[in-house]
């Protein structure tokens, strides 16, 4: 059985005997417990506490969880059984069922158990274990009646000289650390293993911490991506002001080797980003520039989820416009027109009715729709319409229109509307 070596990485990397400062905004967490990592029995045990509101009437939850848990088993005022239902696209599905329909409103407070082998979960060649996005390590719930969650979170190994790496702000303690994460969902996102390294850094204009972790031999990659994020924020600051998104912890990329187990693909969550180990430094700039406009565009509901893509993918392209050059940005365009042919109207598509096509809606007809209302406009009024639109942070598309109807003159609301139409 392998031992894991873990190190625990936000803004800055901590061993064992240091400590880092917690920001604390919320006094109940609306998640908390303990997750305990135990490298002699190859396992993953979590007792977590969800608090939460109900945005509907409902008699039951569906979680979803890494297929490696067998078992969730849930306790709660109202909780009456516990199945474990299905697979579904890689992960299993776990119903919660009450004795009573949960209102509207209606606050609760839930308290899960659950367990899997730490070789389920995400396992890279470079000897770290990833529990976030990929493998949910967590109980992932359907949409709730709240839209801005802390998540607090013990986690406890059976090993000395462990080492994690993670998002949020941590807190060494001596068996372990305390992890405490912001964001508009429940998340936790962390990285074990026993080869971890990091480059740190600080944004030029804001201060804010930068980390890149990643195996050690990828020293020159980790530093080129660590100088990419400091450039690609300093743009996106001067073209839409200070993100708002980033907790007390900054900005943390880890970066998975290539050949990782189930593919080569990376995610985003707030401060927190995954990206596939690439020898061609070039290649990370539009990827970390798109997440990192995350920073501004994060939160719509799920039905309007071209607000988030679109938008940080669009403003990805105008930043490339400065951090490499006017024909980048072009190229980027120009590759997004070849992908939009047949593709329905924007307006009013739904994600998880049609995802066969949602890469093509979020990332190529979304941006493109934009750069029409971007010429109609005029530079001026439109970047005066993202500054606007990103201190808001609209959840719907109308949220949207009415954000353009405010800040500008004319009929371009009305305009743009159509165009989403089209």
């Amino acid at each position: 059985m392998r031992l894991l070596s873990i190190c625990v990485t936000a803004a800055t990397l901590l061993g064992m005997p240091l400590a880092a400062q917690v920001v604390a905004k919320e006094p109940t967490p609306d998640v908390s417990g303990t997750l305990h990592l135990d490298s002699r029995a190859g396992t993953a045990s979590a007792v977590l506490t969800h608090r939460f509101t109900m945005d509907s009437a409902s008699s039951e939850l569906r979680f979803v969880l890494n297929p490696g848990v067998r078992e969730l088993r849930a306790e709660c005022d109202l909780c009456a059984t516990t199945t474990r239902d299905s697979v579904v696209g890689g992960l299993a599905i776990h119903t919660v069922r009450f004795r009573r329909a949960l209102r509207p409103g209606e606050r609760i407070a839930l308290t899960t158990h659950h367990s899997a082998p730490l070789a389920t979960f995400r396992d890279s060649v470079s000897g770290f274990t990833e529990l976030a996005l990929d493998d949910f390590w967590f109980p992932v719930r359907a949409p709730i009646g709240q839209h801005r969650f802390t998540s607090t979170i013990r986690v406890v190994t059976d090993t000395a000289g462990m080492r994690l790496a993670g998002s949020g702000t941590i807190r060494a303690m001596p068996d372990g650390w305390t992890l405490t994460s912001y964001g508009t969902a429940p998340d936790i996102a962390l990285a074990v293993g026993s080869r971890l390294a990091t480059w740190t850094g600080r944004a030029r204009r804001t201060g804010m911490p930068l980390t890149v972790v990643a195996r050690p031999e990828a020293e020159v990659v980790g530093r080129a991506v660590l100088g990419q994020v400091g450039a690609a924020l300093g743009v996106l600051d001067s073209l839409l002001g200070p993100a708002r998104a980033w907790d007390a912890a900054g900005v943390t990329v880890l970066l998975r080797p290539a050949g990782v187990a189930r593919g080569r693909g990376g995610y985003s969550r707030t401060g927190y980003f995954v990206l596939p180990e690439l020898a061609d430094t070039n290649s990370y700039i539009a990827h970390v520039t798109h997440e990192l406009a995350h920073g501004w565009w994060l939160g719509a509901e799920r039905r309007h989820a071209w607000l988030d893509e679109s938008l940080a993918e669009y403003t990805s392209v105008l930043a490339m416009r400065t951090l490499r050059s006017p024909a980048a940005a072009d190229s980027m365009m120009a590759e997004k027109r070849r992908r939009v042919d047949g593709l329905p109207p924007l307006l009013g598509y739904d994600r998880d009715a049609d995802r066969r096509i949602a890469p093509r809606m979020l990332y190529d007809k979304g941006p493109l729709l934009l750069a029409e209302l971007h010429a109609i406009m005029g530079d001026e009024a439109f970047v005066r319409f993202l500054r606007a639109a990103a201190r808001v942070r609209p959840r719907t598309t109308d949220a949207l229109l009415a954000v353009l109807a405010e800040t500008t003159y004319g009929d371009h609301a009305t305009r743009f509307r159509a165009i989403l139409a089209r």
